[in-house]
């Protein structure tokens, strides 16, 4: 010990980020009709040093895409917060028409920005993909 004695253990510091929500849109998004009133949706997370925690899920939006003034309309579905890629079927389409969809990621803070849209055609009627 030195001649001053001991000092009082100085106070830890813990330093903890404040959580965030997503900072990145999920990747490799992709459309593509199943029949003429259904588009099959897939997509893979965002990269895991933007996901701020775990992924709790992720909303997808879809629009016609020739009416840009329309907000799109969000479904939202669990994720599982692993590497899995997701997966939605948007249902009760119109036949024969363009849609624009985005999807984004939430975690327990909030949601992360819209992926770029992608565009794809419900098929005409009577029309199936094997």
């Amino acid at each position: 010990e030195g001649p001053t004695g001991r000092s009082m253990p100085s106070q830890e510091l813990s330093v903890k980020t404040e959580p965030q929500r997503p900072n990145a849109p999920p990747m490799n998004l992709s459309a593509r009709p199943l029949s003429s009133s259904e588009i099959i949706v897939n997509w893979s997370p965002p990269p895991i040093e933007f996901r701020n925690g775990e992924i709790q899920g992720y909303n997808i939006g879809y629009r016609v895409a020739s009416h840009q003034s329309i907000s799109y309309n969000f479904t939202s579905v669990p994720g599982d917060g692993e590497d899995g890629s997701g997966e939605v079927i948007l249902t009760g389409l119109l036949k024969y028409t363009r849609y624009a969809i985005v999807v984004q990621a939430f975690n327990q803070i909030g949601t992360g920005p819209l992926s770029e849209p992608v565009t794809t055609q419900t098929m005409e009627d009577g029309e199936h993909c094997a």
